[in-house]
């Protein structure tokens, strides 16, 4: 009887152990798109502009394409190159002045799930206007209510000449 309880104990045993065991779940999504970038940042009729993004996927991550169209034309695929630290790198040729491209990252891992940048592609995309000015603030000074007056240094990022002379900048 003392064999026969030891047995099914055993037994019991067996199966608890091996039904108990569970398989370490990776996370199982699409793959991470962040950091997109474009240079140069102000494109010029004659610049080929490069798209960088980083991507990554704990499984592997296994195609990764630059999506872009100009006007309404069909969205144009770019295999995306591989470089360091998960970073991905893809051209958009030069396009007349005043275009303006759409554009936007799409990568797929080993699961077959696909995710973009950014979320909501084809219908949302990042987008920049060709020899289009880019004028930034470079640098600000202020003296709070210190009676010298206070002033910020414009810089145009672009080779495009702009006239700056209906702007205003209003200080309270």
């Amino acid at each position: 009887m003392m064999k026969t309880k030891f047995f099914f104990l055993l037994i019991a045993s067996l199966v608890i152990f091996a039904t108990g065991c569970v398989e370490d779940e990776v996370y199982v999504g699409p793959p991470s798109i962040s950091n997109i970038s474009i240079t140069p940042q102000a494109p010029g009729t004659t610049d080929e502009v490069t798209v960088t993004a980083k991507v990554t996927d704990l499984k592997g991550v296994t195609d990764v394409k630059l999506m872009y169209k100009v006007g309404n034309a069909a969205f144009v695929e770019v295999n995306m190159t591989s470089g360091a630290n998960y970073l991905y790198s893809g051209k958009i040729p030069p396009q007349a002045p005043n275009t303006i491209v759409q554009y936007y990252v799409t990568a797929s891992n080993v699961s077959g799930l696909t995710g973009t940048l950014p979320a909501g592609a084809p219908g949302l995309t990042n987008a920049y206007t060709v020899d289009a000015p880019s004028i930034v603030i470079n640098e600000a000074f202020s003296r709070g209510s210190d009676p010298e007056f206070d002033w910020i240094e414009l810089y145009n990022n672009s080779d495009v000449a702009v006239n700056i002379s209906g702007y205003k900048i209003y200080d309270d």
